[in-house]
């Protein structure tokens, strides 16, 4: 007797949003690379743009600075929604289980989707945070006029 096996559909698609996400990786990283060193047609391409060491040195800490918090808040939101996703199928199943099946294990999904709804809301005053310093930064930055030998 000959069986037949299914496709396994979940490695494939797990394989291939691997590499999409390699895919946009690699092009954010490719457009950082021809910023620092310029846009072909302006002037040359592949010369590394002129800057003072001094003020290459803070330019490369306020870049890293800058693109730190636009990090630190994508991870936030995306944290807080895995968590708020989490809570609510944990929600779903337990209030299905305490239901219908054995009230210990609904008991315990919903402790567990309160737990994931607490986390979710941590993780989104963390994003809050992130954001309002980002904002205050700006605000500084605006503040400070810029000064004439780069630092």
């Amino acid at each position: 007797m000959i069986v037949v096996q299914e496709m396994p559909w979940v490695i494939i698609v797990r394989i291939l949003s691997r590499l999409a996400v390699l895919g946009v990786l690699n092009r954010l990283a490719m457009q950082a690379r021809r910023r620092a060193y310029g846009y072909p047609g302006a002037g040359r391409p592949g010369t590394p743009p002129t800057v003072p060491t001094g003020a290459r040195a803070d330019s490369v800490k306020a870049l890293l600075s800058a693109a730190a918090d636009p990090a630190r808040l994508a991870a936030r939101i995306g944290a807080m929604a895995v968590f708020l996703a989490g809570a609510a199928t944990l929600l779903a199943a337990g209030v299905t289980l305490s239901t219908l099946g054995p009230r210990w294990l609904g008991i315990a999904l919903l402790t567990l989707a309160a737990l994931s709804f607490i986390a979710g809301v941590v993780e989104g005053r963390g994003a809050l945070r992130v954001r309002m310093r980002m904002h205050r930064r700006g605000a500084a930055d605006r503040l400070l006029p810029p000064q004439p030998d780069g630092k």
